[in-house]
Formats: C-alpha cells, sequence, structure tokens
C-alpha cells in the first residue's frame, strides 16, 4: 500500500479505517489521490518558501504570511477529502454527513466514526 491507506498494489483502494473502497466510491477515493499529491506540492512549496526568504530578491516577499496561507490552503484540502464509506443507508439522500455522496471526511464523521470502525 502507497500509506497507511490509499490504493493497495493489488489496484484496490482502502479508507482512512483500512477498509476495501466499494465500486462505487472508486472515482471519489481517485480524487483523495490527487488532493493527496496537491498537499505534498504544497509541502514543497513551503520549504522552498523558507530557501527563498534568505536571497535578496525576496526581501519584499512575506515568507511567513505566505506559508500560513499555504498551510490554510492544505487544511482545507485535507478537511475535504473523503475518508470512509458513510454509516447511511442507500436510499438517504438527505443525510446530514454524506450529503447523499454516500462518503464523508474525517472532519464530517464526529460520532459516527466508532460506528464504522465497529462495522469493519
Amino acid at each position: 500500500m502507497n500509506s497507511a491507506w490509499g490504493k493497495h498494489a493489488s489496484g484496490r483502494h482502502y479508507d482512512g479505517t483500512g477498509r476495501p473502497v466499494p465500486s462505487y466510491l472508486e472515482e471519489a477515493f481517485c480524487t483523495r489521490a490527487q488532493m493527496e499529491k496537491w498537499c505534498a506540492r504544497l509541502g514543497k512549496l513551503r520549504a522552498t518558501l523558507a530557501g527563498i526568504q534568505l536571497h535578496q530578491g525576496a526581501l519584499w516577499l512575506d515568507v511567513p504570511a505566505c506559508q500560513r496561507l499555504l498551510e490554510q490552503v492544505g487544511r482545507l484540502v485535507v478537511d475535504a477529502m473523503p475518508f470512509t464509506k458513510c454509516a447511511c443507508s442507500a436510499n438517504e439522500m438527505n443525510c446530514e454527513h454524506c450529503k447523499g455522496q454516500r462518503w464523508v471526511t474525517a472532519k464530517r464523521m464526529p460520532g459516527r466514526l466508532g460506528e464504522v470502525v465497529a462495522s469493519k
């Protein structure tokens, strides 16, 4: 597997709880892989900014402010990433946690993580 969860060498995606992702959620979890790449790029950009602040040409660049903004963007992306299948039924289109998408982010599932892990 690429990380603690993600895409296994077999090509199967796994969610944040370590369970295989149902086929109907594959597309959402492929999107998550892209979002993870964005976060890695943001981290590299923050590191580059740390080095550039030592150069004379960056005298007026507010590097700490830029780094804070990049960190904020990274948090927003992470907070929006698919985490696991929602515990709602397939017919529950007005679910307050997944809004009918049948997957939730780690941030949107307060109180439900125990349910999801217990049903593993």
